[in-house]
């Protein structure tokens, strides 16, 4: 059982979801979708079709070429995540940056 808390990011890798952690990753039963709809929408967002972010883990986003944005984590290795442009626009609405 993992905190919610500390869960940095919960990333699709070859058809298998794992959560990512300061200590790791782990394999996490289920989909996506379904994570998606249990999750605190306060506390976690979906930045792309196979990832969902803590946003309180978030350290800065980047704008990149062509209106991509990319997140990066406040963990040690500093992770980049994807960000999508459709999912940027719903970001700004929730989490001002």
């Amino acid at each position: 059982m993992l905190d919610a808390s500390d869960i940095t990011h919960f990333r699709v890798e070859d058809t298998l979801l794992f959560a990512a952690t300061a200590e790791g990753r782990h394999l996490i039963k289920g989909n996506l979708d379904g994570l998606e709809a249990e999750l605190d929408p306060n506390r976690f967002f979906r930045c792309h079709r196979a990832v969902i972010v803590n946003l309180g883990r978030i350290k800065e986003i980047k704008q990149l070429f062509k209106g991509a944005y990319l997140i990066v984590l406040n963990d040690p290795q500093a992770t980049p995540l994807p960000l999508s442009r459709r999912q940027a626009k719903l970001l700004r609405e929730r989490f001002p940056w």
